[in-house]
């Protein structure tokens, strides 16, 4: 069973899970890779390969935090916590899910069931994406800056076709890191908006363990 499906845009979690999976094990402890910096960088002489250096640092980071927000015919808000290399919160309506390895943990009722999840499942969700592949076919636009929750942002519309057309927002921090993606499009169901929010980027305070 699968907490989620893996297609791009084929439901509202697929970019919540872009970068959460990394098969390597844990590093022992260090300083965050992650700069730190005040001020919004200037402008990128190459729009693209900023936004595939981002992805970059969001696929390094040991945790975060992101929440979804689905409208159109059908209304979501989820939220998801991540901590390296294979631990995942995710806080539904019905309960809260929690993957640990290849195990998934089902919470309701005031019950808990594991399911195993099939192999190469969490590879999968590392880069729905698929820009660490893209190479040329990724067309990115710098907008300029933004603001996101009053946090300086620059924002990029980003777009590639291949093997399916996929175009969605993107706003990077001044540490590089997402901190927004927005994208729309038609389901099964109608026409829908998706807004993830990312925050908590190696907060040791998250921490994930088996119910």
């Amino acid at each position: 069973m699968r907490p989620f499906p893996v297609r791009p845009l084929s439901f509202a979690l697929v970019l919540l899970l872009a970068a959460c999976a990394d098969p390597a094990p844990p590093a022992s402890p260090a300083a965050s890779t992650i700069p730190a910096a005040d001020a919004l960088p200037a402008a990128p002489a190459d729009p693209a390969s900023e936004v595939r250096a981002s992805m970059g640092r969001f696929l390094a980071a040991r945790s975060f935090e992101a929440t979804m927000r689905m409208e159109g015919a059908r209304a979501i808000e989820q939220r998801l916590e991540f901590v390296a290399p294979d631990r995942y919160r995710i806080v539904l309506p019905a309960g809260t899910q929690v993957v640990v390895g290849d195990t998934l943990y089902l919470s309701a009722g005031g019950h808990t069931r594991q399911v195993p999840l099939e192999p190469g499942v969490l590879a999968e969700w590392r880069d729905p994406m698929r820009l660490g592949s893209l190479g040329d076919a990724l067309q990115v636009e710098d907008r300029g800056a933004d603001l996101v929750d009053g946090r300086p942002a620059r924002r990029y519309r980003v777009q590639h076709g291949d093997p399916q057309p996929l175009a969605f927002d993107y706003w990077v921090d001044a540490r590089g890191l997402p901190l927004q993606i927005v994208t729309r499009g038609t389901g099964p169901q109608g026409d829908y908006a998706m807004t993830l929010r990312y925050a908590r980027f190696d907060d040791p305070a998250i921490r994930i363990d088996p119910p």
